[in-house]
C-alpha cells in the first residue's frame, strides 16, 4: 500500500490524477493508479535495473584479462576495426613501434637545424591507438578508429570510402603508409647520425623462385621478390592444411623446359670434328660450364651457337627437360601476414571459395640462406599465431571479426608513449601500461588466450574457437619466435 500512496502523493496536483484521487470508487482509483505504476515500471525499469544491477554484458570483472577494448562501427567499418585489432595482438609490432618512437625522440633531441621538428604521423598515432586497445580494462569499453582514418586522409589528402571494403586491402594500404614513413626515418637517421640502430621493418620479407632441372641436377639463378603480405590462393577442394597450402603454392613441376646446362653438356659430350671457329666457341663453353645455371642467358655469339647447334646427332632445339619450380623464403619477416584469398571464378562471375583450411597456433616456415645468388643452407623458423580475421557472408558482402591474442606475459613490451607522443594530443602520458599494472600470466589467460572481437562486442575465448574458423578465416597474423 505504501507504493500506491507514494504514487498518489506524486501526482495529486495533476488535474487528471486529482479526479482519480477524489473519486469515491475505490476500484477506479486503485485500478487506474496500478495501471500508471505498471506503465512507469515498464518505461524506466530497464534503466533502473542497469544502474542497480549491471547487466552481465558489461559486468565489472576482478580480472584485467577478461575484457578488452572494442571499436565503434559507424556503418561499414568492420573491415577497418578488424584490421586494426589484428595488429594490436602482435608483440613484435609493439617492439617495432617503440623502436621507431625511440629513434624519433633522438632526432628531435638532436635536430640538424635549430627548431626542426620531425614527425611520422601514422606511426605516432598508431602507437597511441594500440596503447588504448591494449590498456587493461575491467569493463567492456569502446574506442573509435577515427584518429587512424583522419591521419590517413590527411596523408593522402582525400576522404576514405566507408563503403563495403576489404580488410586485406585496408591492411595493405596501412602497411604502405607505414613503410613510406619507415623509409623517411632511415633517410633522416642516415642524414643526422650513424650511431643509432634503426629497427627492421617487421612486415617485409623476400622470396625467390628456385628452378631445379631433374635431368642435370643444376639450379637456376636466384631472383628475389619483396612481400609484406603473403597471399595464398585456396584450391577448389573441400579442405587443405596451411602447411600443405604453403608447400603446394611454393612448388610446381614444369615440363618442356629448355635447360641451358643440358644443351651445353650435350654439345661438350659430342665426339665429332669441328671447324676452327666452332672449336673456339666450344672452348669458351668449357670455361664457363662449371658455373653455368639452367636459366643463364649466354652472351652472343655463344647464345646463337648453343640454340642452333646441330652436329653429330646432337640437336639442341630438341633437348627439353623437366624442372621443379620452388618458391623459397630468403628473408623471413618478424610479422608474417597471410592472406587466404577466397575468390573463385566460375567462368561467369566470382564466387566465395568455402574451402576449409586447417591451421595451428605454431607455424614452421622454411628459410633458405642465399649467398652470391646460390642457395646454400635451409632452416625452419617458428611462428606463433597472434591474431586471426574471419569473414562471414558472400563474395561481394559480409562481416569481418577478429580474434586477438591476450598479451599478458613477462615478455610483454607495452607501448611507451613517453618516448615520442603524437603532437597536440594533450594526453596525460606520464605512465605506460607497464607502470600502471603488473602484467603477469594468469590461469585464465592459459584457458582463454584470445579475445573474440566483433566491433564493439568482445569476449574471451579458448584457442580451439580460433582454430575452428577453418571455413571463414581470411587473414592470419603470426609473430616470429624470439
Amino acid at each position: 500500500m505504501s507504493l500506491v500512496n507514494t504514487v498518489m502523493h506524486s501526482f495529486k496536483n495533476h488535474s487528471l490524477f486529482r479526479q482519480i484521487f477524489q473519486t469515491e470508487n475505490k476500484l477506479i482509483k486503485y485500478g487506474s493508479l496500478g495501471l500508471v505504476t505498471c506503465l512507469i515500471s515498464y518505461v524506466l525499469g530497464p534503466d533502473i535495473f542497469r544502474v542497480l544491477f549491471r547487466s552481465s554484458g558489461n559486468k565489472a570483472s576482478l580480472r584485467y584479462d577478461k575484457y578488452t577494448t572494442g571499436l565503434i562501427n559507424k556503418g561499414n567499418d568492420c573491415f577497418i576495426n578488424s584490421s586494426l585489432q589484428g595488429l594490436a595482438g602482435s608483440q613484435r609490432f609493439n617492439h617495432y613501434l617503440n623502436s621507431v618512437l625511440r629513434c624519433l625522440k633522438f632526432l628531435n633531441e638532436n635536430p640538424k637545424q635549430e627548431g626542426n621538428r620531425y614527425a611520422l604521423p601514422l606511426h605516432q598515432v598508431m602507437a597511441e591507438f594500440i596503447y588504448d586497445l591494449q590498456a587493461p580494462t575491467f569493463l567492456n569499453t569502446v574506442e573509435s578508429s577515427d584518429k587512424i582514418i583522419v591521419t590517413m586522409e590527411s596523408i593522402f589528402k582525400q576522404k576514405m570510402s566507408r563503403r563495403q571494403n576489404d580488410a586485406q586491402e585496408f591492411t595493405q594500404l596501412l602497411l604502405e603508409v607505414l613503410h613510406n614513413e619507415y623509409q623517411e626515418l632511415i633517410r633522416l637517421m642516415n642524414f643526422i647520425t650513424n650511431n643509432l640502430d634503426i629497427p627492421t621493418y617487421p612486415f617485409e620479407g623476400k622470396y625467390c623462385h628456385e628452378l631445379t632441372c631433374l635431368k642435370c641436377g643444376r639450379n637456376s639463378e636466384v631472383k628475389m621478390f619483396d612481400f609484406d603480405i603473403l597471399t595464398l590462393n585456396l584450391p577448389a577442394q573441400p579442405s587443405i592444411s596451411l602447411d600443405e597450402l604453403i608447400s603446394g603454392s611454393n612448388s610446381d613441376v614444369i615440363e618442356g623446359f629448355s635447360c641451358t646446362v643440358c644443351k651445353v653438356s650435350a654439345i661438350l659430350g659430342g665426339t665429332g670434328t669441328h671447324n676452327p671457329n666452332t672449336r673456339s666457341l666450344i672452348k669458351s663453353l668449357k670455361e664457363i660450364f662449371p658455373e653455368l645455371k639452367i636459366n643463364t642467358e649466354l652472351d652472343e655469339p655463344l647464345n646463337s651457337f648453343v640454340d642452333s647447334y646441330s652436329h653429330d646427332g646432337v640437336i639442341t632445339r630438341n633437348i627439353k627437360s623437366t624442372i621443379v619450380k620452388k618458391t623459397v623464403f630468403v628473408e623471413v619477416p618478424d610479422i608474417l601476414l597471410i592472406h587466404l584469398t577466397r575468390s573463385m571464378f566460375n567462368g561467369m562471375s566470382y564466387t566465395r571459395n568455402a574451402c576449409k583450411i586447417a591451421y595451428d597456433e605454431k607455424l614452421l616456415l622454411e628459410h633458405q640462406l642465399v649467398m652470391d645468388g646460390v642457395s646454400v643452407m635451409r632452416n625452419n623458423i617458428q611462428y606463433t599465431l597472434s591474431s586471426a580475421i574471419k569473414h562471414s557472408g558472400s563474395h561481394s558482402m559480409g562481416h569481418y571479426q577478429c580474434y586477438r591474442r591476450k598479451l599478458f606475459s613477462k615478455r610483454f613490451e607495452p607501448i611507451d608513449l613517453t618516448l615520442e607522443p603524437s603532437p597536440g594530443t594533450g594526453r596525460n602520458i606520464s605512465k605506460t601500461n607497464k607502470e600502471t599494472i603488473t602484467f603477469k600470466r594468469t590461469p585464465t589467460v592459459k584457458r582463454y588466450p584470445f579475445w573474440w572481437i566483433c566491433d564493439s562486442r568482445t569476449k574471451e575465448c579458448p584457442l580451439r574457437s580460433v582454430l575452428d574458423e577453418q571455413k571463414s578465416v581470411y587473414l592470419l597474423y603470426y609473430d616470429k619466435k624470439h
